[in-house]
């Protein structure tokens, strides 16, 4: 599960990782990143994602939001936030290999 959220990670990165082991990954991955700067980002993507979710909870959360907004909207914003919850997920677990490095 954590490999292919890796991969999928550092595909979205440009970098092709597909058949690799966890470790054989982040032995090819030291001299490449830098642990502390690519933490420090995906820290502050983290932190948005966040921001950005509670927002969108506190305007699905507001009074008469099921029957003042447009079904298709509604759909939209749910759609947004279980994104962002996957975004989160990728990211933490990247921020734990990144921990190993």
């Amino acid at each position: 599960m954590h490999l292919q959220r890796f991969q999928r990670y550092f595909r979205s990165k440009s970098l092709d990782v597909s058949g690799t082991s966890n470790h054989d990954a982040l032995s090819v991955f030291q001299g490449l990143i830098d642990p502390a700067k690519e933490t420090e980002k995906l820290l502050k993507k983290k932190e948005f994602l966040l921001q950005q979710m509670t927002k969108l909870e506190q305007v699905i959360a507001a009074p008469g939001y099921e029957e003042k907004v447009p079904k298709d909207v509604q759909e939209a914003n749910s759609d947004k936030l279980k994104q962002s919850q996957g975004e989160i997920e990728i990211i933490t677990a990247a921020l734990k290999n990144l921990a190993t490095m």
